[in-house]
């Protein structure tokens, strides 16, 4: 009786091991069968989609999801849905941009898993890991992972045109991903190995319009870090520099702003003086009006005729000496012409409140001087200045001189 208790007991553990295998001989024959379907050179795009969506089951299963082979598999069937998609491209037809791109970055997320899963540690007998004595470090084998790499490395220019389709249709998570894989991938090893890679000025390019597309996503941290990036990689044009500027000004992160100010100012402090402006109100905050002061004579030195920079002047001679001596400044920028409504809103505002210094604000002398200060102010409003220091004083102005001007102003702001 004991004897055929025990036999009893051997049977149900061997028919329980054996149940226990028939969920991974069940996947392990559909990943087989899903190698075969593929082989097929008649398969079209509907056939690879079939064949994705079959082999799920497999990715998710306990044994054969952790098996590199079968996120290999369904990385290229990804990636051969997405030649076929291409070839039908090709001959003209119409086909859905925003899939295409879905199907290549898919099939990279998979092949990634899969060379997560290939890397695998050699073991001893004992079934401890073999160390490598030259590194020190673990031996680990791989059986795909050239596979992988190889199929990736042949779509790397279709990463970068999947890119351009999506910042074009306002995809900005799949443009940015697109391109992060066609900069980091096509700056690897392999790439280098097949003669394939792309210099770091072409990389630091899309870098930078991965930048873009992660400002445009709200995701400003990241759009920092890729301006960054492109930037090393040897990207400096302006409008890098102007992106950057808007991020870092949107994220209130002063520091970073008067970096990135002061490297644009050093490349482009002759076209832009929107740079210098950036680093001498910084000064002007904190009262360091001698470093503004030789920071202008720099710029100055750079664009003796540019209008901004003689503005500045005035509004830093403003600062420590007043207006007596900041007014020829001012003038001097006027008279240079330019389309930045600052100097003209200075130089008005300076001869108002001239006037307003008057010992009697309604004499001759201080009416003369708001004559003086309309034209510059409304000038300043006709190339574009709003707020409310240039509509304070033309209502004031307007108001202390008796203008009609004085309702049509106020009429309008009323109804804005």
């Amino acid at each position: 009786m004991h004897s055929l208790l025990i036999k009893m007991r051997r049977y149900t553990l061997l028919i329980l091991a054996l149940l226990s295998c028939v969920p991974l001989v069940a996947q392990q024959r559909l990943v087989e069968q899903v190698k075969k379907d593929i082989a097929s050179l008649s398969i079209g795009a509907d056939g690879y989609r079939r064949a994705a969506k079959s082999l799920e089951p497999a990715l998710k299963d306990e044994k054969t999801g952790r098996k590199a082979e079968t996120w290999y598999l369904a990385g290229k069937i990804h990636f051969l849905l997405y030649d076929k998609l291409m070839s039908t491209r090709a001959t003209g037809k119409d086909i859905d941009k925003k899939d295409a791109a879905t199907v290549l970055l898919e099939a990279h997320a998979l092949m990634d898993s899969a060379l997560r899963y290939d890397t695998v540690p050699v073991l001893n007998k004992q079934g401890a890991p073999v160390m490598d004595k030259r590194t020190g470090r673990a031996k680990v084998k791989t059986k795909y992972s050239s596979r992988i790499l190889q199929e990736e490395v042949r779509h790397l220019a279709d990463f970068g045109a999947v890119g351009g389709d999506m910042f074009v249709l306002g995809r900005w998570d799949e443009a940015y991903r697109a391109w992060d894989v066609y900069c980091s991938l096509g700056q690897s090893g392999t790439a280098v190995k097949n003669h394939v890679n792309i210099p770091d000025t072409v990389a630091g390019y899309y870098r930078y319009f991965q930048g873009v597309a992660a400002y445009h996503a709200g995701q400003h941290e990241a759009a920092v870090t890729q301006f960054a990036r492109a930037q090393q990689l040897g990207y400096e044009q302006k409008s890098l520099y102007d992106s950057w500027i808007e991020v870092l000004m949107r994220m209130n992160d002063k520091e970073g702003l008067w970096h990135v100010a002061n490297r644009a100012f050093t490349r482009y402090g002759s076209k832009d003086a929107r740079y210098i402006n950036i680093l001498i109100n910084d000064y002007l905050k904190e009262n360091k009006l001698e470093s503004a002061g030789a920071l202008l004579d720099r710029a100055m030195q750079l664009a003796p005729d540019n209008p901004d920079y003689v503005d500045l002047k005035g509004v830093i001679a403003e600062a420590t000496h007043g207006l007596d001596e900041a007014i020829p400044f001012y003038r001097a920028a006027v008279k240079m012409g330019g389309k930045n409504p600052q100097p003209y809103f200075h130089l008005g505002n300076a001869l108002y409140t001239k006037g307003l210094e008057a010992e009697d604000r309604k004499s001759e002398r201080a009416m003369t001087l708001y004559r003086e200060a309309l034209p510059y102010l409304e000038q300043a409003q006709e190339l574009g200045m709003k707020g409310d220091d240039l509509y304070n004083v033309l209502s004031r102005i307007y108001y202390v001189l008796g203008s009609q001007k004085f309702d049509e102003l106020n009429n309008n702001i009323n109804h804005k």
